[in-house]
C-alpha cells in the first residue's frame, strides 16, 4: 500500500495542472493530483503525469458521471438544469461522507488542501474536511486573471452560508485562506499590500521538459512567429462588431504580412484548419515557456492570454488590445482600469497599448515593428 499523501491539489483547467506541477518544487511532501474531466485531453494528461512519476498519486474525477458537478445547459434548458445543480448540491452536502468517497481516498488526511477556483470536488473535499473537524489549511492557487481581480473563490451566496453553517459549522463560511500565485506583485497591485501571498516558483529545466513530453512539444512544427494574433469567438459582439473585428483582423495581417503571423485560434473556434488544431492543443503558457516572448508582439480584442508572459514568466512583449477601439460593437463592459493596472507591472509601460482608433492601432503596430529585433528573420 502506498504511504498516504500531505497534501492535495485539485485542478480543473491546464493552467491549474501548470500551476501544481510548478508548486510541487515547493514541497518535499507527498502529493496527491486531483483532475475533473471539464477540459480538452484531460484523461490523457493524467495518464502522462501518471507515468512522470512526478506526484505521489494523480486521480481522474469524471465529474458528470460521479455526480460531483451538473452540466448546465443554454437556451430554454437552462433553467431546469440549474435547479437540478443546486439539488444535487443540496443532496451532496447532506451525504458528504458518501460524496467525497466517490473520487478521494477517506483514509488520506490532508494537512493542506489546494483549490483554484469555485470547482464542486475542491469543495466538497474541504467541506468534508470541516465536517471531520480536521486540522488542515487551505491554499487559493492561482486561477488567471480571476485570481487577482475579483476573488472568485470568495463569493459565498446568502442561502450557501446558511446552508454551511448548519451542516458544517461556522468555519465552513469563515475560513483562513493562503494565497500563492505566480505574481504576487499584480495582485498587490490591484488589492492592496494587506493579503500576504506567496510566489509560484519559476518552473525549473525538469518540469518544463516534462510539461513539453506532456504536451507533445518536441512534435510542434518549426516555428518561432513574432507577431502572435490572439482570435476570440465571444467577445459579446455585435454582427457590427463582428464586421469591424474581421475587418481590422485582414488590416493587421495585410500590415505585418499572413506569413509573419501565427493566429491562436480560441479552442471553440469551428473553423480550424489541421494547422490551427496542433497550435491550439498545445495551451498558450506552454508556448510562452517555450519561446521568448520579450521580443513579440501579442494581438487580442481583451484575452486573458495577453497577460500570461509577465505574469508567469516575467517577459514583457509588446501587447495590444484592440478592445477600446471595438468598444462600440461589443455588448459588455467597457472600463479599461484592469488594463492600466496592469500596464504598471511592466518595467516600460509604453508596451501596453490600448489604442481609441485604426489610425493609433496601425501607428502603434508599425512603431512596434521598428523596434523589434529581426522581426521577420
Amino acid at each position: 500500500m502506498k504511504n498516504k499523501a500531505d497534501i492535495a491539489i485539485f485542478c480543473t483547467t491546464p493552467f491549474h495542472v501548470l500551476g501544481a506541477i510548478a508548486i510541487s518544487r515547493t514541497t518535499a511532501l507527498r502529493t496527491d493530483l486531483y483532475i475533473t474531466n471539464q477540459f480538452l485531453d484531460s484523461y490523457r494528461i493524467v495518464q502522462s503525469l501518471k507515468e512522470e512519476h512526478v506526484f505521489h498519486d494523480v486521480i481522474y474525477i469524471d465529474a458528470i458521471k460521479q455526480k460531483i458537478e451538473v452540466r448546465i445547459e443554454t437556451g430554454v434548458k437552462k433553467a431546469l438544469s440549474e435547479v437540478h445543480a443546486l439539488a444535487q448540491y443540496i443532496i451532496n452536502c447532506l451525504r458528504i461522507k458518501k460524496t467525497v468517497k466517490r473520487y478521494m481516498n477517506l483514509d488520506c488526511d490532508y494537512k493542506r488542501i489546494y483549490i483554484a477556483s469555485n470547482s464542486m470536488a475542491g469543495r466538497y473535499a474541504i467541506l468534508y474536511y470541516f465536517k471531520m473537524r480536521k486540522v488542515f489549511q487551505i491554499w487559493q492557487f492561482d486561477d488567471g486573471l480571476g485570481s487577482y481581480n475579483n476573488h472568485v473563490a470568495e463569493g459565498i451566496p446568502l442561502y450557501d452560508r446558511f446552508f454551511r453553517t448548519i451542516l458544517f459549522g461556522r468555519k465552513s463560511v469563515n475560513y483562513k485562506r493562503h494565497w500563492i500565485l505566480f505574481s504576487p506583485e499584480y495582485y498587490h497591485i490591484i488589492n492592496g499590500e494587506d493579503e500576504k501571498v506567496k510566489r509560484i516558483p519559476p518552473f525549473g529545466d525538469e518540469q518544463k521538459e516534462l510539461i513539453y513530453r506532456m504536451y507533445g512539444v518536441d512534435q510542434f512544427p518549426s516555428m518561432d512567429p513574432k507577431v502572435i494574433f490572439i482570435d476570440t469567438v465571444n467577445e459579446g459582439f455585435t454582427i457590427e462588431g463582428w464586421e469591424l473585428y474581421n475587418t481590422i483582423r485582414e488590416k493587421i495581417m495585410g500590415l505585418v504580412g499572413e506569413t509573419n503571423v501565427m493566429i491562436k485560434k480560441h479552442p471553440r473556434d469551428p473553423n480550424m484548419s489541421e494547422m490551427d488544431r496542433i497550435i491550439t492543443s498545445i495551451p498558450f503558457e506552454v508556448l510562452c515557456m517555450r519561446w521568448d516572448m520579450s521580443d513579440k508582439i501579442l494581438i487580442s480584442s481583451r484575452s486573458s492570454a495577453m497577460y500570461t508572459p509577465r505574469i508567469m514568466f516575467d517577459q514583457e512583449p509588446a501587447v495590444i488590445f484592440l478592445c477600446r477601439l471595438l468598444e462600440k460593437g461589443i455588448s459588455g463592459y467597457k472600463t479599461y482600469g484592469d488594463i492600466h493596472r496592469f500596464s504598471r507591472m511592466y518595467r516600460d509601460e509604453k508596451k501596453v497599448i490600448l489604442p481609441k482608433n485604426e489610425d493609433e492601432l496601425l501607428e502603434s503596430l508599425e512603431a512596434c515593428l521598428r523596434t523589434s529585433i529581426n522581426v521577420f528573420k
